[in-house]
């Protein structure tokens, strides 16, 4: 695949060219040529075609890219893989297909973060139901000790902190500031949450 060829598998990516993204990628004289060329590199602002593609939420463009190859946990910057970038995104059919695709829920960014953590930040209730039924780690911790309770704390998700917390998030656990779920809840003056932590502190 030559350098031009390489930009088009990035700009299809972005803007959802599946049937252009489909011809290049089948193409035998392009797959003869792909020793010039790596599936998961990172260009230069530093994502991968998958990750352009998770980022806008084109799921078949993303399907067509893991059929050729595209690593499905392969971090750009940030440490960001392409799981961290649908969620952020909001692409929660997007999320449904990485994971289906061998992403893993509990890949951290580089501060930490894992798809958890995303999923609470942005109320993605769906999403964070599968990642828990994958596997995902209720109590991992970010590098400043903040669990995806203490985010779904932070933005008064009521519903994702009750799953956290059947999940066995532990509301005691502070972060490296010395702050709790409920010490956050309190501070944010979300009662309904509140009430939650403190039910499952007994």
């Amino acid at each position: 695949m030559t350098a031009q060829e390489a930009v088009n598998v990035y700009r299809m990516a972005r803007f959802g060219n599946n049937d252009g993204l489909k011809k290049l990628l089948s193409d035998p004289s392009a797959r003869d040529r792909a020793g010039l060329y790596d599936i998961n590199a990172t260009d230069d602002a530093g994502a991968t075609a998958l990750i352009y593609a998770a980022r806008a939420g084109y799921v078949g463009v993303i399907k067509q890219l893991l059929a050729h190859g595209a690593s499905a946990t392969k971090e750009g910057y940030g440490g960001l893989a392409p799981l961290h970038h649908a969620l952020i995104h909001l692409r929660e059919p997007a999320c449904h297909a990485l994971l289906e695709a061998g992403a893993d829920p509990n890949q951290a960014d580089s501060g930490g973060h894992t798809s958890l953590h995303f999923a609470a930040q942005v109320g993605a209730l769906n999403v964070l139901i599968t990642l828990l039924e994958r596997g995902g780690d209720a109590k991992q911790q970010s590098t400043n000790k903040t669990t995806p309770l203490h985010v779904a704390a932070q933005t008064g998700a009521d519903a994702i902190v009750l799953r956290l917390l059947e999940a066995g998030a532990d509301p005691n656990q502070a972060d490296s500031g010395g702050h709790t779920a409920l010490s956050i809840a309190r501070r944010m003056g979300y009662s309904s949450i509140v009430a939650l932590l403190e039910e499952h502190q007994k």
